[in-house]
Order: C-alpha cells, then sequence, then structure tokens
C-alpha cells in the first residue's frame, strides 16, 4: 500500500506520514476558524489534494467492514493509523508477535550436524495434524535427501490453499433451520418450488440422512442417502423380471 500511495504523487504519502489539518485564519474577533477555499495558498491547497487522494485509496481499498472502521476520518494518517493498529496490533502486540515467530524460527533452525533430510523431517513432524496427509504423499513420492527447502514449503503452501478452498466451499454448502447462524441472510417469500418434474405431481421429503422422491399418489419411487457434500446419491434397486412363454413346436415334439 505504500508504494501505491507514493505511486500517486508524494503529496499523497507526505499527508500519511505527517497528517493533514484543515487551513484555519483569525476573523476579525481574533477567534481560530477554518479558512475558506478561495483563500488556501498553493502549498495548503497542494496538501489538501494529497490527503484526498491518499484518502481515497484507503477508502477503495478495505473491505466494507473494514470501511466502516475509516469512514468518518478526514484525515489520511488518522485513517492510516486506525488501519496499522487493526491489523498489526498496537506497538506491543508487533512485539509479542515478532518473538513469538521467532521462537517459531529458531525452533525450526537447522543444526551444524543435521542433515538435510533430518532437517526436512523436522519441518514435516512440526506441522499440525490436518497436513498428515500431505506429509505422508510427500515422504512416499519424493526422495528428502535431494528436495530443496522452497520445493518442500510450496509444495505444503499449495496444499494450505487446497484446504482454505475446500473449507469455503463447505461453508457454502452449509444448510441449518436457525437463521441466527447467519452473519447475513436475504430472505425470499415465493409461491412454490419447482423441482424439475414439470407439474406432475411429484413430492420431495428430506429426513436427515435421507432424501425420498413420491409420485401422485405418495409412494416412494427415488430414495437416496446424503453425502458429506449434501448431495444425495441414488440407491438402485434393480429387479429382474423372467419371461415364461409356451412354444407351440415344443408342445407338438411332446
Amino acid at each position: 500500500m505504500e508504494a501505491f500511495l507514493m505511486s500517486l504523487d508524494m503529496r499523497s504519502w507526505r499527508a500519511i506520514i505527517s497528517g493533514w489539518e484543515y487551513p484555519t485564519e483569525k476573523d476579525e474577533v481574533v477567534q481560530i476558524v477554518q479558512k475558506s477555499v478561495l483563500k488556501w495558498t498553493k502549498d495548503e491547497d497542494d496538501a489538501a489534494v494529497g490527503n484526498s487522494r491518499a484518502l481515497n485509496a484507503l477508502f477503495n481499498a478495505v473491505h466494507p467492514n473494514i470501511f466502516k472502521l475509516i469512514n468518518t476520518c478526514k484525515s489520511a494518517k488518522a485513517a492510516w493509523d486506525i488501519l496499522e493498529v487493526a491489523f498489526e496490533g498496537t506497538y506491543k502486540v508487533k512485539i509479542s508477535r515478532l518473538q513469538i515467530l521467532t521462537s517459531r524460527f529458531e525452533a525450526l533452525q537447522r543444526t551444524e550436524d543435521e542433515t538435510i533430510v533430518e532437517f526436512n523431517v523436522h519441518v514435516l513432524r512440526s506441522l499440525s495434524s490436518k497436513f498428515n496427509m500431505k506429509v505422508t504423499a510427500i515422504e512416499e513420492a519424493n526422495d528428502l535427501s535431494k528436495m530443496k527447502l522452497d520445493e518442500l514449503f510450496g509444495s505444503l503452501r499449495t496444499f494450505e490453499i487446497h484446504l482454505g478452498h475446500t473449507a469455503i466451499r463447505r461453508k457454502l454448502g452449509h444448510m441449518t433451520g436457525n437463521a441466527d447462524f447467519f452473519s447475513e441472510l436475504s430472505e425470499c417469500k415465493a409461491r412454490s418450488v419447482v423441482f424439475g418434474d414439470e407439474g406432475k405431481g411429484y413430492q420431495v421429503s428430506f429426513s436427515k440422512d435421507r432424501c425420498n422422491v413420491m409420485d401422485s399418489q405418495t409412494k416412494v419411487f427415488l430414495s437416496g442417502t446424503r453425502l458429506s457434500n449434501n448431495c444425495y446419491h441414488w440407491d438402485v434397486e434393480v429387479n429382474l423380471c423372467n419371461l415364461s412363454k409356451v412354444e407351440e413346436a415344443s408342445l407338438w415334439h411332446k
């Protein structure tokens, strides 16, 4: 974000560093009041432009939920300070995080007598349980004595991204009857729900782990078991009917 603000112009970045205050002047009774925009000097005008550009960039860069924290700010520096605390924490929090990261790095630091294989195994064993499946795959498919550290981290990072996408899909596919579980809920009232039976009178009923489709006489002709992804597997039952037929030629021979 720093590079982007500097790319606008240095006035924008200067507004972040030094802040900006509305120009003032003294009126006839020697009271400090805001100066009319028409009376601004060139320097005051440049400072205001830089502040406005920086503030606009910050407004457009954050999530709508974060925007609520800074939407009343008139100074780009004030908005920047709020965002800095929100994302990075206070000075004490930063020091605490740095100490934690340092201790984690030291725990993974390779000793002089440690081989590449031992260090790679050390890294793999330090991962949480959610990486167990990936750790097993890496150990079986790769020679740890020849595997570079960036390759190892790249493979783990790819797997972590995949886990994140899977978790998002599971959340999107979640169903519940309690509206309080949703942070945002778009309610829609409709007269009917169409299941694609083209008005043939089919009925669909859901239980805990099953879905039944019934015809107009309420007879179940399709039944499915709910899977982990909230889809239903159609339980196929094939009934064979053998045809019995008497041949006249066979009777004549008898």
